[in-house]
């Protein structure tokens, strides 16, 4: 197994190395010209042996006030390798998502890194590929990281972390129109431990456009984890 020193904070959207027990409620607020959208998922991760984990996604949209469950995702991921001293961790892994109600079917196969790079500070990261299963050329390469600032041993604390994550599409378009080489976002964001143990715990932030600005204003986003293999929800508030 991991060694569990390497169940580093669940980022609000760097995808994690560890396999987890874990129920995940996420929701999106985002802010935009014309109608704001906001969007909330609920995950299903489920350890399977020593180091893998298979998980299922159910995606709801409500837009201009019709709310709908939009899209069901389906993966898996699997441990490839931790080091001797247990500060670094890869994964690889990948997800299919499949529309409810029209549109295209997209597979995401990615890496994730996590590594811990001293006793104040952890950093993790991933690369991913988006594949739109009629045309992967009109797909996009995804970069994204974080660090986070673990100033406690006590899991019931305050931590913040600095996210950044690029978007390259693969087919960027021609003369005005063109998109930049990629669309990238910060998302300063903080992890409230609510349990003594940290197995219930709540993460904040706000994604702000460095460029590609008319994609959003700001995207404010939340998750609510609750890691059932340390105990029930109630277990230590």
């Amino acid at each position: 197994y991991p060694d569990g020193a390497l169940n580093l904070f669940l980022p609000l959207n760097t995808i994690k190395a560890f396999p987890e027990d874990e129920v995940v409620w996420k929701s999106d607020y985002v802010k935009r010209d014309g109608d704001d959208v906001w969007e909330n998922v609920f995950e299903l991760e489920k350890r399977v042996g020593k180091r893998g984990q298979v998980l299922v996604e159910l995606v709801q949209t409500l837009e201009d006030g019709d709310s709908d469950l939009d899209k069901i995702e389906v993966g898996g991921k699997y441990v490839l390798h931790t080091n001797p001293q247990n500060t670094s961790i890869i994964t690889a892994g990948s997800k299919f998502e499949f529309p409810i109600h029209g549109g295209d079917e997209e597979w995401l196969p990615y890496l994730a890194f996590g590594r811990i790079l001293n006793s104040q500070f952890t950093f993790q990261g991933h690369t991913r590929a988006k594949l739109p299963f009629d045309d992967f050329g009109n797909g996009s390469f995804e970069l994204a990281g974080i660090v986070h600032w673990t100033h406690s041993p006590w899991p019931r604390n305050i931590f913040p972390g600095l996210e950044v994550i690029a978007d390259i599409p693969f087919e960027r378009g021609n003369g005005p129109n063109r998109s930049d080489f990629a669309a990238v976002s910060i998302i300063p964001q903080a992890r409230v431990g609510l349990t003594k143990g940290g197995h219930v715990a709540l993460n904040f932030g706000v994604e702000i456009p460095v460029n590609e600005t008319d994609r959003f204003d700001y995207v404010a986003q939340m998750n609510l984890l609750w890691d059932f293999a340390d105990g029930p929800f109630w277990k230590g508030w």
